[in-house]
């Protein structure tokens, strides 16, 4: 779905409310309106908004019929503030300078796709398509007046958004006029509202929620309109699905509830249900890459590729500069037509402005044969934009080729001006190098070596190469001795070599420099880690600050090596310091549970249960403990109990299969499997389930499996 972005009061004031669409009796001949003369006035009144002066802006406007077709549509109280000096007055200015602050305006490229001439008035509304420099898009509907010196538009509504600017530049002015001191601030919160609602990354989940009383609820649809288009950036698409239906009651003819529809429903894998609204969308308002989007992702999902691929294609036909729609046609393309997308690459009005969003896509869909030859267009396109070698680079990257990435890096990076996408340069430059095996020379040829030495220290100690990471250490002390990082790196070197005290000593030194909060974490994380390798598990805790982190710590990497007894030992010297923690006091059910006595370990967790969860730091570790141990002991009736008290904290039965498989019980199984699929568990999870698995593979289950799996696990 289009972004809709505003700047200022022109957006929310062109959000109207719900008014009827002008125009009653028999039409006018279309021949009136000549194509031609239509394409001028449009080209001239964009040229006008993206020059940004109202008095450029001015002579397009009747003013006079704005305000007339407010009367139209509104209360006779209404009609009657709308003659007032105020509403007239604030009208006109409105209108002018509302129409040149919202950039969606200032279009670079427009399309008539029709005309709705009215009857005996010289009037008609104009149907266009408009792209603004951003590439955003946008459908309108113009009111046009035929005047001695050519058309004048006294309305507009936003199609995505069906509202008439009219009635809502006269309703604020009316309620303005009406007490202007009393009714101010209302106005302002109103439009401030309008605004958040179409900001495309607005992430209130109601912007009209503190309206004061009394403000116009014809406001309703657009206001679930903007609720429902809220839920589905944050992912909530049943909702956003519950909303649309309710704005479709108040008023069934916005276009804009149909894209919902259809991009809600191929979430939600109603593919059907998408296609039919995708196709309403396009019949209302014509071929579009947004609905194309979701036609083609309905039509794929249906095993329609070829019709999907024509999807695509009309989609970009409308707006060659879509990335997602070509990226969209490249994942269902043959090979052998693959050259149909350097064609369409070609056809971009702003490949520039675009490339780097379908590169993105086609990396994350591993299309790199695509990227390829697209990268490759791309710079013969544009030779002077580095992000041609850059994309070219992260598919050599992606084959392994990392030589020949290195080199292509390294020529293009001082071309790129920006900070921060240089970074992103270097950084590839620097992945090429370390796989190439050259980590030494890459750090030698890097623009900041500092940078450099921890990007390269960071590959070193995932490969876990000490002997490459002591050389590059011992290169940066050489240059830069008093690097904070340094002694860091060179403790992780002595680290992979079991060399533990010597690694201490390290993050000692490290931690004696002036350090920043994170940075000094990261070394007290990592000296606490070499003593405990080194066997100093309570001298770590007596000397690092007896703090809850370093217990923390110490008592994970206790339960990782299933280490019993040091365990016991510093949970008794914790109990010096803190005798009430809660935490602590689940923490001493885990020697008994590291032992298997579960029995222990259940009797403990049951007495302490309230204790416990008034911490509720480790809530989820009660549960596991509590519900595996009952099950373990065989306490099926007890297991299950404990299991569907834990369902609501983790908002799904995950322990109610586990409890119930183990039992045996198919039925209560069944039921708690398919309720953890819906909350977005896989079955799989379940077999792999150290108690779980092995009760789900007997026969009395093999209905369950073959309805979750359609075969054998």
């Amino acid at each position: 779905m289009r972004a809709t972005r505003t700047r200022g009061l022109e957006m929310a004031l062109c959000l109207a409310c719900l008014a009827p669409v002008l125009g009653a009796g028999e039409e006018a001949p279309a021949e009136a309106w000549k194509p031609e003369e239509l394409e001028a006035f449009f080209s001239a009144l964009g040229e006008a908004y993206r020059s940004g002066q109202p008095d450029r802006v001015a002579p397009f406007f009747d003013i006079e019929r704005a305000i007339g077709a407010f009367v139209e549509q509104s209360t006779p109280r209404d009609a009657k503030i709308a003659q007032s000096v105020v509403m007239r007055t604030g009208l006109a200015v409105a209108l002018r300078e509302a129409a040149v602050d919202g950039e969606n305006f200032a279009w670079e490229r427009f399309k008539v796709q029709r005309v709705h001439p009215l009857a005996a008035r010289g009037e008609a509304i104009v149907y266009v398509k408009s792209w603004s420099p951003e590439n955003d898009t946008a459908v309108r509907r113009w009111w046009l007046r035929s005047a001695e010196r050519g058309f004048r538009a006294f309305d507009f509504e936003d199609l995505d958004m069906p509202v008439r600017m009219s009635y809502l530049v006269g309703t604020v002015m009316a309620r303005t006029a009406s007490d202007p001191e009393a009714d101010k601030k209302d106005v302002e919160e109103l439009l401030n509202a309008l605004r958040r609602a179409t900001d495309a990354e607005a992430e209130e989940e109601d912007p009209f929620e503190d309206l004061p009383a009394g403000m116009p609820r014809a406001f309703d649809a657009l206001h679930l309109v903007a609720r429902a288009t809220t839920d589905m950036s944050n992912g909530d698409y049943a909702e956003a699905l519950a909303k649309a239906e309710e704005a479709a009651v108040l008023r069934p003819d916005f276009p804009i509830l149909d894209l919902i529809r259809a991009t809600a429903w191929n979430v939600e894998g109603e593919h059907e249900k998408a296609l039919a609204a995708a196709r309403r969308y396009v019949e209302q308002m014509g071929p579009c890459a947004e609905a194309s989007l979701q036609l083609g992702t309905a039509l794929v999902a249906l095993g329609r590729e070829t019709e999907a691929a024509a999807a695509y294609r009309e989609g970009l036909d409308d707006n060659p500069d879509d990335p997602d729609a070509l990226a969209a046609l490249a994942a269902v393309l043959p090979e052998a037509e693959r050259g149909e997308l350097v064609e369409r690459l070609g056809r971009m009005h702003r490949p520039e402005a675009n490339f780097e969003a379908l590169a993105e896509l086609l990396l994350y869909d591993e299309a790199l044969d695509v990227l390829d030859l697209l990268a490759r267009k791309f710079r013969e396109l544009r030779p002077g934009d580095p992000n041609g070698a850059y994309y070219l680079a992260q598919v050599m990257l992606e084959r392994e080729q990392y030589k020949p990435a290195a080199a292509l890096l390294r020529d293009v990076w001082p071309k790129v001006e920006d900070k921060d996408e240089r970074l992103a340069y270097v950084n590839a430059f620097l992945e090429a190098m370390c796989g190439a095996g050259d980590e030494l020379e890459g750090y030698h040829q890097a623009p900041d070596k500092t940078h450099a030495f921890k990007y390269i220290a960071d590959y070193l100690v995932n490969a876990e190469d000490a002997e490459n990471l002591a050389l590059l250490a011992a290169a940066h002390r050489l240059k830069f001795p008093n690097d904070r990082w340094l002694p860091y790196y060179e403790g992780e070197a002595n680290l992979l070599e079991e060399k533990y005290d010597e690694a201490d000593a390290c993050y000692a030194r490290g931690l004696a420099m002036d350090l920043d909060a994170d940075l000094r974490e990261s070394y007290l994380i990592a000296r606490v880690y070499a003593r405990f390798m080194a066997g100093k598990i309570l001298d770590a805790y007596a000397d690092l600050g007896r703090t809850s982190a370093v217990f923390e710590q110490l008592a994970n990497l206790c339960l990782r090596d299933n280490q019993g007894e040091p365990l016991e030992r510093l949970i008794a010297e914790r109990r010096k310091d803190a005798p009430a923690d809660p935490a602590l006091v689940l923490w001493q059910a885990e020697p008994a549970w590291l032992k298997r006595d579960y029995a222990a370990a259940v009797e403990h967790l049951h007495k302490h249960r309230d204790t416990i969860l008034a911490g509720q730091d480790r809530e989820a570790r009660f549960h596991e403990m509590l519900i595996l141990g009952l099950v373990r002991l065989k306490r099926f009736e007890e297991a299950m109990t404990a299991a569907k008290a834990s369902s609501a904290y983790f908002d799904a039965p995950y322990y109610e299969v586990i409890a119930g498989a183990v039992a045996g019980d198919v039925e209560a199984t069944e039921r708690a499997l398919a309720a953890c699929i819906a909350k977005g568990y896989e079955a799989e999870t379940f077999f792999e389930n150290a108690d779980a698995g092995p009760a789900l593979t007997h026969e009395k289950f093999a209905a369950m499996r073959r309805k979750f799996f359609g075969l054998e696990p």
